[in-house]
């Protein structure tokens, strides 16, 4: 309605007159033409009207017994939410000085009693239809200034990304000028400190065991007295981001409790402002830039933004410059990590050996029953692991002390251009990741012999079976550590690559093992473990039956296939420990119902508001006439001695306490026990 003002609801009116009459007259006029209106006799009414809920239009009365139309003009002119509401007075007043005060009190028109009613409605169309144009032009106008703001914010972000850019690009081209770390620490520290404008900078980098930082590099003024200086991890602001690997800004130091005022003291000046960036490299902290001033707030968040790609390049110059270096350094680590791997050894075999001394004591429940079954398959599960790892830390002792302290020698004694290849060589051994079958192998031993043929060396089968051992099987590889193959010992050149290259192959044999034994070791333990808290949580029940299935990992992998047909399901609230009991349960007795021989099937679902969860055997199957009992306590089908009759009894009580209900469907060479579960517990 009222669609010739724009109006998709009928515009509100408030008629303010003393006479009745003129009141019902107005009121008639205004609803027949579809308006909403509110007459009020009196001005302190209107004044509490229209404050209440502001009107569209108001046609006001001047002469009233309370209070004048002028004074109501007035008042609703004061406050903000009635100032712009248009006003027409309409008054027996003709006088030209009354005309004028209307409009000076803020009336937008003035309509003479006896009026027109042409006149007036088509005064009030015109006033409300300026009004509705009035907010829309504010509105355009707030939007055009709104989108001016952003083009100018835009415009000058894209300036300064473009200086940044170039800076950034100059800074990197001088990072690649050098490898000594030296010269590239004193590079960035050179550029950054006439940028900021700053009085000092300064690079600190971690210390080999990561326990503290050290000042390598610093630029301003008393730089003698802070370099070289030691921080321990997470001590000051400076070890404080190494810690946490995060930038910050600090505006005055005084204000911060992590500041150490020991470091004014040693720098001789008094730090009051700085940014604090970490250095990494593939998400591992190796240091830490500072940008200090003496005056506080000196930096700004564009300032920060500014540094951070200038830190992360700066580190990455810092790792090249390291790598040359680090050949004897890994050496060194490998002997540590030798020492660390034994005693990850004697503590797995410790954990083995607690594992079966505790297999006695395992029978005080249905569950420490179970699993007491199940530690024979662990223990050899674990013991595999353990038997590749003592045998790769044996190949490591035996390669260390070989050639530990023949290699310095054996470096130095090659030109650089030659020890970079002979590097490049051992990049190949350790990047190799293609496992080849003996077929393979032997055509590419033969391929590998035909590109030997021109050197005519000695043994050249030999030769091409370590080559090939290394990843050089193709004419690209070849080709690559060909001038090694020429030099007059290129045998211990081979050898040496091959046996750091059979370092790098141990530990990546120890590292699977581990994983493996770590894996079976975290199932096992998230089944032996209990939750005292007795709360809920949501879990996804999936996480649980894969737990089950690695503890019967050995009893399963030769003869039994599992058959997974799981879908996207959400989790539940439950307790998750009690439901991997649950699954273990099911699955053992599935096996068992198979004589580990057959195919076990596990489905997951949602079917409305609960997770069904199905685990199916191929077994001999349940009489139909022992169904209805198999839940009961004490019952089993077993023979004397081999089983408590807890089992299923103990199952379904904790699907019950999840709120949920099992089923059993059997039948000859098939029995299904089905699990259903609600989403959300009541």
């Amino acid at each position: 309605m009222m669609t010739d003002t724009g109006f998709t609801k009928p515009s509100d009116i408030l008629i303010v007159d003393d006479t009745l009459a003129n009141l019902r007259l107005l009121t008639g006029l205004l609803m027949q033409e579809g308006y909403s209106v509110r007459p009020v006799p009196e001005g302190r009414l209107a004044l509490k009207s229209a404050l209440a809920q502001p009107p569209d239009l108001i046609l006001l009365d001047i002469v009233m017994p309370d209070i004048t139309g002028f004074e109501v003009c007035v008042e609703l002119k004061a406050h903000d939410e009635t100032r712009n509401i248009p006003i027409i007075f309409i008054s027996a007043l003709n006088e030209v000085f009354d005309k004028v005060h209307a409009f000076a009190v803020g009336g937008v028109d003035y309509v003479t009693k006896p009026f027109q009613t042409e006149e007036v409605l088509a005064r009030i169309k015109t006033h409300l239809s300026l009004t509705i144009s009035q907010k829309r032009l504010q509105e355009q106008n707030i939007l055009l200034q709104q989108e001016i703001q952003e083009r100018r914010q835009a415009e000058t972000a894209l300036q300064q990304r473009n200086a940044q850019l170039a800076f950034l690009a100059h800074v990197s081209q001088m990072f690649s000028s050098s490898l000594e770390l030296p010269q590239v620490l004193k590079t960035a520290l050179t550029e950054i400190q006439p940028l900021l404008r700053v009085i000092s900078a300064s690079f600190w980098l971690l210390s080999r065991d990561r326990a503290e930082l050290v000042c390598m590099e610093a630029i301003g003024p008393n730089i003698e007295n802070i370099m070289h200086w030691h921080l321990n991890i997470g001590e000051g602001i400076t070890g404080w981001v190494a810690q946490q690997g995060k930038s910050v800004i600090v505006q005055d130091t005084r204000l911060d409790s992590r500041h150490i005022k020991a470091v004014d003291e040693q720098s001789g000046m008094e730090v009051r402002s700085m940014i604090s960036i970490p250095l990494c490299v593939k998400g591992e902290v190796i240091g830490v830039l500072n940008v200090v001033d003496e005056k506080p707030g000196h930096f700004s968040p564009e300032e920060l933004l500014l540094l951070e790609p200038i830190a992360a390049a700066a580190a990455i110059a810092i790792e090249n410059a390291r790598l040359y270096a680090t050949a004897q350094q890994e050496i060194a680590e490998r002997v540590e990590a030798e020492q660390a791997l034994r005693s990850a050894h004697h503590e797995l075999q410790q954990m083995l050996d607690n594992l079966q001394r505790t297999q006695t004591q395992l029978i005080e429940s249905e569950k420490m029953a179970a699993l007491g079954q199940l530690i024979a398959g662990i223990a050899h599960e674990i013991n595999s692991p353990l038997g590749a790892i003592r045998s790769s830390i044996e190949s490591i002792a035996a390669t260390l002390s070989n050639n530990i302290e023949r290699l310095p020698e054996f470096l130095l004694a090659l030109s650089p251009e030659r020890r970079e290849q002979f590097f490049q060589l051992v990049r190949y051994a350790q990047s190799k990741d293609q496992l080849l079958s003996s077929c393979e192998e032997r055509q590419y031993v033969r391929d590998v012999c035909e590109m030997l043929a021109e050197l005519s060396p000695q043994d050249p089968r030999r030769i091409a079976s370590m080559l090939v051992n290394m990843g050089v099987y193709t004419a690209e590889a070849f080709s690559a550590v060909l001038p090694l193959l020429r030099e007059s010992e290129y045998q211990n050149i081979l050898l040496y690559a091959y046996h750091l290259a059979g370092l790098h192959e141990s530990t990546q044999t120890i590292m699977m093992a581990t994983e493996r034994a770590s894996k079976v070791v975290f199932a096992l333990k998230n089944y032996a473990r209990y939750d005292h808290s007795a709360s809920m949580v949501d879990a996804n029940v999936l996480d649980g039956i894969e737990t089950a299935l690695t503890l019967y990992y050995s009893q399963t992998k030769h003869h039994i296939q599992i058959v997974r047909q799981y879908q996207d399901i959400p989790t539940v609230c439950c307790f998750p420990d009690e439901l991997i009991q649950v699954w273990a349960n099911l699955i053992h007795n599935a096996l068992q119902a198979m004589s580990y021989h057959g195919t076990l099937t596990i489905q997951a679902e949602q079917q409305n508001n609960e997770i069904v969860v199905a685990i199916t055997d191929t077994g001999v199957g349940i009489p139909a006439h022992l169904l209805e009992k198999i839940f009961e306590p004490f019952f089993t089908t077993k023979p004397p001695g081999e089983g408590s009759g807890l089992g299923l009894d103990i199952v379904k009580k904790i699907v019950e306490k999840h709120c949920g209900s099992i089923q059993v469907t059997s039948q000859v060479g098939q029995t299904t026990f089905a699990v259903r579960l609600p989403m959300t517990q009541p």
